[in-house]
């Protein structure tokens, strides 16, 4: 940017507001359709973060101001908010993305993600966040309202989907892609669902500390179950089961998150009852990297080190903060990305072809070994 500007932090308009409006007004100065720089080159110049700038540039792109193409860049669209605004129908249909109402890497890697796909193929991506008193009737009452419903896509809070709710959107009649393994798929008729690999990745998980050599493991179920449809654990017991190893060697927090609860709280106060039942635990898996947040401080309060005393391993974030921790967090990354793209494709050719895809499809996760495990040995779990 030629102009350095002097953002207002303190100021009543949030930063990234300043940002957009500072962007529109530099963009005047660029030809119709010339390519822009990235938006960690934008930062670096604005000396912003790169989530605030990417935001500011996705706003842009729904507002219609820049196109983003896929391995390409970004272009100059429009000087001003013309397409896909909440009164423009996008030119092949429309797309709802529904997911939780609050902050999250994972939530927002989704929505970003079918933004992207959706300004591809001509969409109109419409955003629907639930609330805690967010209604599956609401969610039906606004699906219907749309013009030319290509799919819906729902990211719910795990355990806040009931049976009725679930029939209610797939009698909508067109393509919904659920990102989670719902127990009532086996009787749905446009539904399906596209998720992570989670029995790979309760088997990874398990793995690396198995390998390590810890015997004494703790799963802390810090969010709320029903996502995995319980297949996290069986990978973990598998993979106990491989190393010939007896099924004592993993035990499982009694109590778990719950619906809309702070998963971060859950984990601290799940931590602290494990070390007062069990001081010879050496190895915990967290469900989140929120999880491993609260974890660390109730192993703060116990007098516990990571790695040295305990290790950690956690279902993480692909290009998170994992790698930043105190210590640097060992994860089995799920492929948010891919389990959106993959899901619009399906749910799209379906409604093009009227040819049903596979019910449940699994997307490889990716581990990442780092400082939080330490390896055991033979003294320290006598």
């Amino acid at each position: 940017m030629a102009n350095q500007p002097k953002f207002k932090r303190n100021s009543d308009t949030p930063l990234y507001q300043q940002a957009k409006e500072h962007l529109i007004r530099e963009f005047q100065k660029y030809q119709l359709h010339e390519k822009l720089p990235t938006d960690r080159a934008l930062a670096k110049s604005l000396k912003l973060s790169f989530l605030t700038v990417n935001k500011v540039m996705n706003q842009l792109a729904r507002e219609g101001y820049v196109v983003r193409q896929r391995g390409k860049g970004t272009f100059l669209a429009s000087y001003e908010q013309t397409v896909f605004s909440d009164e423009v129908t996008g030119a092949n249909g429309q797309v709802i993305v529904a997911h939780p109402n609050y902050p999250s890497v994972e939530y927002w890697t989704r929505v970003h993600t079918a933004e992207e796909f959706c300004l591809r193929h001509g969409l109109k991506c419409v955003e629907i966040k639930l609330n805690p008193n967010t209604s599956w009737e609401r969610v039906a009452s606004l699906a219907k309202r749309q013009e030319a419903l290509r799919a819906v896509l729902i990211q719910p809070v795990p355990g806040s989907v009931t049976e009725g709710g679930f029939k209610l959107l797939d009698s909508l009649g067109c393509p919904i892609v659920w990102c989670y393994n719902s127990p009532f798929l086996d009787d749905a008729q446009n539904s399906i669902a596209v998720i992570a690999d989670w029995f790979r990745i309760g088997y990874l998980e398990m793995e690396c500390l198995l390998r390590h050599g810890h015997r004494r493991i703790v799963k802390i179920c810090n969010e709320p179950p029903g996502q995995d449809g319980g297949e996290t654990i069986r990978g973990m017991k598998q993979a106990v089961a491989d190393h010939a190893l007896p099924p004592s060697t993993l035990a499982i927090s009694r109590e778990t998150g719950r619906p809309w609860e702070n998963s971060a709280h859950s984990a601290y106060e799940l931590t602290l009852k494990v070390f007062t039942a069990n001081r010879d635990v050496t190895g915990l898996i967290y469900d989140s990297v929120a999880g491993v947040w609260g974890g660390l401080r109730a192993l703060w309060e116990l007098g516990l080190k990571v790695p040295d005393d305990v290790s950690l391993v956690s279902t993480g974030i692909r290009d998170g903060i994992d790698a930043y921790m105190p210590p640097p967090l060992t994860t089995v990354c799920p492929d948010p990305e891919e389990e959106v793209r993959k899901g619009l494709e399906l749910a799209l050719d379906w409604h093009a072809t009227g040819r049903k895809p596979s019910l449940i499809t699994r997307i490889s996760p990716t581990r990442y070994e780092r400082m939080s495990v330490r390896t055991c040995r033979a003294g320290d779990q006598n």
